[in-house]
């Protein structure tokens, strides 16, 4: 598999999870202008531990990444109970707002639970009931 091909597939996994270059940066602990290179195939080697965490972060099989496997996801792992992952059941956005509520203190949890309160409490804001119903999440 060429380094382009090995580039298209971390694109792939990184848009299925719904991240942006930055976003998969950061996770993994690079600059997004190295997720760049490396979506672009603009490499000599790319290290074993960078296949890893993108595979990690992207609940990607790293052998798939590399090209040596047609299976792009591996079945969940059991994870510590302080990282549990709910990749498989939540969006990236909810994820992500899962992940931003985490790092507030008691008073900014107290503080989130009313500013959500209050936007669930406006039809405005509120998707259509009946949609919901047939989504199955109502």
């Amino acid at each position: 598999m060429t380094n382009k091909e090995v580039g298209i597939r971390i694109v792939e996994a990184r848009e299925r999870c719904g991240f942006k270059r930055n976003d998969l940066a950061k996770r993994i602990g690079v600059s997004p202008s190295t997720i760049t290179r490396y979506e672009k195939g603009e490499f000599n080697r790319i290290k074993l531990a960078i296949v890893e965490a993108i595979a990690n972060a992207t609940n990607t099989n790293p052998v798939w990444i590399m090209g040596n496997s047609d299976q792009m996801v591996l079945p969940n792992k059991v994870k510590a109970a302080d990282d549990i992952s709910f990749s498989s059941v939540l969006s990236p956005e909810e994820s992500s707002l899962l992940n931003s509520f985490r790092t507030l203190n008691s008073d900014g949890r107290d503080e989130a639970h009313a500013h959500m309160a209050y936007l669930c409490s406006q039809d405005r804001y509120r998707k259509d009931i009946e949609s919901l119903k047939d989504s199955g999440t109502a």
